[in-house]
């Protein structure tokens, strides 16, 4: 009986594999649909530069207090006109600043928005990048990794990164990160 079982199973793969070469109707990679079956990955580029916020204008101080635990908090703080140098070169048009800094130690946590109007020398290309970032703040130091996507020539392109402060303070802060090409999500 175990014998038979197992013949009668080895004549139903054989007929299930054979059918399976054979074209499939409901199958859309088998009937010569168009659509790729692999997805291309995107050209990822390294790239650093500088924002000057010691250059940037208040555009909107936006509100800040301190709460009864000695916590300062900044919300919506806008500036503009910050330049933007290196790799990427032009400006910081649009930032709006969030934060909350334990004043007792300088260490608290920020985020925000960015709208950076920029060229690619290197690849002679120039739009915008917009998104958003988050990160610390270390006793006064802000660290933070921010992402966004381009318009104009950097339409279909993300950059992404950290920007670190330079010195506790201090307003420059160095962008490290990449630029990827053919990646819109």
């Amino acid at each position: 009986m175990k014998r038979r079982v197992f013949f009668l199973a080895l004549a139903g793969a054989a007929l299930i594999i054979n059918g399976c070469g054979k074209q499939n109707p409901i199958s859309p990679a088998l009937t010569g649909s168009k659509k790729p079956t692999t997805l291309a990955k995107p050209t990822v580029t390294p790239i650093t530069f500088t924002a000057d916020g010691t250059q940037a204008q208040v555009v909107d101080p936006g509100r800040q207090f301190v709460d009864d635990e000695g916590v300062l908090h900044i919300r919506g703080f806008v500036t503009t006109g910050a330049p933007i140098t290196g790799d990427l070169v032009g400006m910081d048009v649009r930032n709006e600043f969030n934060a909350n800094i334990e004043l007792a130690t300088g260490n608290g946590n920020a985020w925000g928005t960015f709208r950076d109007e920029v060229s690619w020398p290197a690849r002679n290309l120039s739009g915008v990048f917009e998104g958003h970032y988050n990160g610390q703040i270390t006793a006064g130091q802000i660290s933070v990794a921010g992402v966004g996507q381009g318009s104009g020539d950097f339409s279909g392109m993300k950059i992404s990164g950290t920007l670190q402060e330079t010195a506790p303070g201090s307003g420059v802060l160095i962008f490290n990160g990449t630029i990827a090409e053919g990646d819109d999500d």
